[in-house]
């Protein structure tokens, strides 16, 4: 009886005379029959409805009646002495949707699978029908088709979307009632040359660096010298892992032979690598303990080539690389080592450069990153770089055996077979195959070989850099006896002993009605409540990567969460009435905080009470959150996210002057006004040798008593004059043109000077395009789209050291700083955006990678 027609019937109803209701006509109609409806029909039908089961009659009963109940939507008939179940009515089916959640379609158009699951009570599971509605948005984002109960998402491609999100809802239904669920769609397209950037100037009126609290208290904050930052765990761009190469970085895990001893089966092992120098180093080494085979050996550089080969019997060596040097300076190149059906081969970014049928039985004692692994072993002090997305797969070559294979686009996964997965986040524990790895000093940069979506802080966030100086102070309600979290992710800079996170106590002096939570001087945390309970956790939280910090209580347990996993308990259920809180410092302010520090966040309730994935964005203000702040509130940000910046002086956003309508331009009033980008970790910034391109928007006037320069940009070594770039307004006196002529000047390590002039103008109060672009050595200079002067040619030197960028000003000197606007400054490493003599159309809409 579970279909309308049967119902019907049952009922007394014939379908013909039902035409006030469709549902019973129409087993497929998208109205299901609730039980409003069967109780209708039913007193129509001459039946009895009763409320439950328990209210029906048990005497005076005659054989034949029939009755309806509503709470339980069943038929019952009497045979005069009780009652018999007949059917159950509108029994609704349950669905589940998977996968759960928001679902991000592929930008590169490749397709998704969302499978449903239905279950009925009152019918057969294969007697379902699925189908999907639209919020009407989907069709500018993308087709979908059906096989039963699997719907396959195809999206459309960056120049045909006209949507960004929309909601699906998905039905299952018995003929009659309907489930339903909901899911979410997103569709964010990458920006080409995303990877490039390494600084994206960007700017907003609306916003403020005064740091606010989310919650619904909204809780007056008193900041101290802090500063926002676009450095977030969220970033879409994601995070890779650098080290030095002066000997002091280094990765190892000890006892890996589970996760990278092959035996004789296929597998893969993938990396990419971002190197400083191709002179002799050692990458990663995965010799056993002695030098007895057959193993994997190293991979390395030697003299300006790839050495990345198999070892056998007594370290003989099987095969490697030495063809050329695929693997260039301050490049990313990704690297394969696979075999499969007993064919084994080395690729380099895409290309097969070495291959052998030879089988042999590997094995793994263990596995070092920039350092011997073989004991006696030194640790390596050639080359420095970043590494990203190490990961090993067992029993798949994953890529086959062809001559060339294709060359990831999109950050690596844990698929079917992989053992080891490392350095694909923005936190070193975030690894699969191991839990007990060795780190030595590195750090983690904003940094990777992959195209990403635009950033923007609404959707990613962003964080809050306290340089040892700062901190953030404000009054809450007090948590009193109840559950509670506290939470943020931290950033170290500096392992300075017991560099403090947050401090609740109301005094120096009052150390029980409050918490602190800090780290030791090995970076492993701690939380105290003093003379009640005390927390130290045992994991180790270097510097320069993001960790996820939580504090608990729930009943009378504290519980120190360390990116997700238990990392101490104690007994704890003291009343705190403290109402005061202190982030970055201590009450005293004689522990302080170095580094950033996003999502700081109390809430009055236990949020975690087992082991859980950290967030992978941006906290919001849930139920019972008492405050919630460190997020990126500036109105000035770099969207690349490579480091911090310094504001001097009054430079501000400002919308009185601006190129494009949907962001704000910078404005700098040619006082002190200046931007200073703090030194990233291993040069983001250093342009050696490498294609390059600067870029921006500027519209600006000068005074008839401004003299020599007005410097737009310079970069240079750590406050050397050899040795820089720059981009200045020569305002007469300096003879390389007329007023408001664009001085492109290059001086190289010996003070050799040489530089590009633009003969025309542009100091009229209108905006303009500047571009300088190094293609093989070859320097362009473009204004509003046309090349301006003679290029540089062969001009090859370029920053070193530590280089600090710096917009509006000079680095060695205080004269000549910029008066004017700037929108839309981008830094781009590793890449010529134009590439000829030719002109071209400046960019008609604002930058977004």
């Amino acid at each position: 009886m579970g279909r309308s027609r049967d119902i019907a019937e049952f009922l007394g109803k014939t379908e013909s005379a039902n035409t006030t209701n469709v549902a019973l006509l129409n087993s497929t109609s998208n109205v299901g029959l609730d039980s409003a409806q069967v109780s209708s029909i039913a007193n129509a039908a001459g039946l009895t409805v009763y409320a439950t089961k328990e209210n029906l009659p048990s005497s005076g009963l005659t054989s034949g009646d029939q009755a309806y109940v509503t709470d339980t939507s069943r038929l019952y008939i009497s045979n005069g002495s009780g009652w018999y179940n007949v059917a159950l009515i509108n029994a609704t089916p349950s669905l589940t949707i998977d996968p759960t959640g928001v679902i991000i379609l592929s930008k590169e158009g490749a397709a998704t699978t969302i499978t449903l699951t239905g279950t009925d009570s009152d019918n057969a599971v294969d007697g379902l029908t699925f189908s999907v509605d639209s919020d009407g948005n989907f069709g500018g984002m993308g087709t979908i088709s059906q096989d039963s109960s699997v719907f396959t998402i195809t999206p459309l491609g960056e120049d045909s979307a006209t949507t960004s999100t929309c909601t699906l809802t998905f039905k299952a239904s018995d003929g009659i009632s309907f489930g339903t669920g909901t899911s979410v769609l997103n569709l964010t397209f990458k920006v080409d040359n995303s990877k490039h950037t390494s600084i994206l100037l960007k700017a907003d009126v609306a916003a403020t660096d005064q740091q606010v609290d989310a919650s619904t208290n909204t809780h007056t904050i008193t900041q101290s010298g802090v500063r926002s930052s676009a450095l977030t765990p969220y970033h879409p761009g994601g995070y890779s892992w650098g080290w030095a190469g002066d000997g002091t970085d280094y990765f190892t895990i000890e006892s890996p032979t589970s996760a990278l001893s092959f035996g004789t089966g296929d597998f893969c092992l993938e990396l990419w690598i971002y190197p400083f120098d191709v002179t002799a180093s050692i990458l990663a080494d995965m010799r056993p303990a002695s030098t007895n085979g057959p193993y994997i050996g190293a991979l390395g550089f030697s003299s300006g080539n790839i050495s990345l080969g198999f070892n056998g019997q007594s370290g003989s060596q099987l095969g490697f690389i030495t063809s050329g040097a695929p693997v260039s300076t301050r490049q990313w190149s990704h690297i394969v080592l696979n075999r499969e059906s007993g064919t084994s081969n080395i690729f380099v970014n895409g290309v097969r450069e070495y291959t052998t049928t030879t089988e042999y039985n590997f094995l793994v004692g263990k596995f070092s990153l920039f350092k011997n692994a073989y004991p006696g072993g030194g640790i390596n002090d050639g080359t420095g770089g970043w590494i990203r997305d190490y990961r090993v797969v067992k029993g798949s070559s994953v890529y086959g055996t062809g001559t060339t294979l294709p060359v990831p686009n999109e950050p690596l996964t844990a698929i079917t077979g992989t053992s080891l997965l490392l350095f694909g986040k923005a936190r070193r524990h975030d690894a699969v195959g191991v839990e007990n790895v060795s780190y030595q000093s590195g750090h983690f940069d904003r940094i990777g070989p992959y195209n990403h979506s635009e950033y923007t802080p609404a959707e990613y966030g962003g964080s809050v850099y306290f340089d040892g100086n700062d901190n953030l102070d404000l009054d809450f309600n007090a948590i009193g006896t109840s559950d509670f979290t506290i939470e943020c992710w931290v950033y170290i800079d500096d392992s300075v002993a017991n560099q403090v996170i947050c401090d609740t106590r109301p005094t120096s002096t009052d150390n029980t009605t409050g918490i602190n939570i800090q780290f030791r001087s090995n970076n492993v945390a701690y939380v105290g409540s003093t003379g009640v309970a005390y927390i130290t956790g045992s994991t180790v939280m270097a510097d320069y990567s993001w960790n996820h910090i939580a504090v608990t209580r729930s009943g009378n347990t504290m519980t120190l969460w360390v990116n997700g996993k238990s990392d101490g308990t104690a007994s704890h259920s003291v009343n705190l009435t403290s109402s005061d809180l202190k982030i970055g410092t201590n009450r005293t302010g004689s522990s302080v905080f170095n580094g950033n520090i996003t999502d700081f966040r109390i809430v009055k309730s236990a949020v975690y009470t087992a082991n859980f994935d950290p967030p992978t964005a941006p906290l919001t203000a849930i139920t019972n959150t008492e405050v919630l702040t460190c997020t990126n509130k500036n109105n000035i940000w770099d969207t690349a996210s490579s480091t911090s910046i310094t504001k001097t002086g009054n430079v501000t956003a400002s919308n009185t002057e601006r190129k494009f309508a949907t962001s704000s331009a910078v404005y700098f009033d040619g006082n002190s006004d200046h931007l200073h980008f703090l030194a990233a970790h291993q040069n983001v910034f250093a342009l050696a040798s490498n294609d390059f391109t600067i870029e921006m928007w500027v519209n600006f006037s000068i005074a008839s008593s401004d003299t020599l320069y007005r410097r737009i940009f310079m970069a240079d070594d750590g406050g050397n004059i050899a040795n820089n770039f720059q981009i200045l307004i020569d305002v007469g006196d300096g003879g390389y043109g007329p007023n408001g002529a664009i001085l492109v000047w290059a001086q190289d390590g010996s003070n050799n000077n040489t530089g590009i002039s633009s003969q025309t103008a542009i100091n009229d109060n209108n905006w303009h395009h500047i571009a300088v672009s190094r293609t093989s050595g070859t320097v362009r200079f473009f204004i509003d789209g046309v090349r301006q002067g003679t290029n540089l040619t062969n001009w090859t030197h370029g920053f070193t050291g530590t280089p600090t960028p710096r917009i509006g000003s000079c680095n060695v000197t205080t004269e000549g700083n910029y008066a004017g606007y700037i929108q839309d400054f981008r830094f781009t490493n590793d890449f010529s955006r134009y590439t000829s003599d030719n002109s071209f159309t400046p960019p008609t809409a604002e930058f977004k990678g």
